[in-house]
């Protein structure tokens, strides 16, 4: 049997591809989550001000839909009465001929 190159483990005492023995990764750099920077006080206020200012433009713009929504919906209702109307009005004159 043969074996496949992505089950292959590096040899004892060999650290992994691409890092060396102290954990980190081959430029030197630490590759552990914690030594990542977090953003600090001062980036994280701007960016709760950026989704509230974000949170209001779409409050707006779903405020604004449902506006058209609703405007769109009376129409809709008029068009209708106009066609019963319509028909009402075509019917009575059929009536008349007969």
């Amino acid at each position: 049997m043969s074996k496949k190159t992505g089950d292959r483990k590096p040899a004892a005492g060999k650290p992994a591809a691409g890092k060396t023995a102290a954990g980190k990764s081959a430029g030197g750099k630490p590759t552990s989550r914690a030594s990542k920077s977090r953003p600090s006080l001062a980036d994280s206020s701007d960016r709760i001000g950026l989704l509230h200012e974000q949170n209001d433009a779409l409050r707006a713009e779903l405020e604004s839909a449902h506006a058209r929504i609703k405007h769109l919906e009376d129409l809709s209702k008029t068009v209708a009465d106009r066609i019963d109307w319509i028909i009402d009005s075509l019917q009575g004159v059929l009536k008349e001929k007969d």
